[in-house]
């Protein structure tokens, strides 16, 4: 492939890429804002993030295969080579570094959202113990090596 045609099918890889990671950001901070309390909500957002992963997964390897087709590696030093190699006015450049920016920032966000939902999780998890009368142990089992289905202790509950 000449480096005009790799250019343009990069452009518009990088474009669609660059799409794709802000509506993924701006999920990622709608989801941030509702997290712990709206469950219903958060439902579908996951939804439309795994709908945007996957489409940022197809771009990716179509740059793999655009690029592999220049005679580049693939991954992130290939599409460097590439971008160097065909982007006279650094327009390919610029695109590249927003995105390696904008994915490191959904990286960040969906780490702390992470978090806090272990957070709230741990939390839940903590006060069934303290109903249930049940030691911060996950799992027990009994004499034979089978999980014990009966609680430690008595409910709070229990009279």
């Amino acid at each position: 492939m000449d480096k005009k045609n790799c250019y343009l099918s990069l452009n518009k890889i990088l474009t669609e890429e660059l799409k794709e990671t802000l509506l993924l950001n701006d999920l990622l901070k709608e989801e941030n804002n509702l997290l712990p309390n709206e469950s219903d909500q958060l439902v579908k957002l996951s939804e439309t993030k795994n709908n945007i992963v996957g489409n940022l997964n197809a771009y990716n390897d179509k740059c793999n295969v655009l690029i592999k087709s220049c005679g580049f590696d693939q991954g992130h030093d290939g599409i460097e080579a590439c971008i160097n190699w065909c982007d006279n006015k650094n327009a390919l450049q610029r695109k590249w570094e927003q995105f390696l920016s904008l994915i490191t920032s959904c990286q960040s966000m969906n780490q702390l959202n992470g978090s806090i939902v272990d957070n709230g999780l741990r939390a839940v998890r903590q006060a069934l113990s303290l109903l249930y009368g049940q030691t911060n142990k996950q799992q027990t089992y009994n004499a034979s090596g089978q999980e014990d289905q009966h609680g430690l202790g008595r409910t709070i509950a229990k009279v």
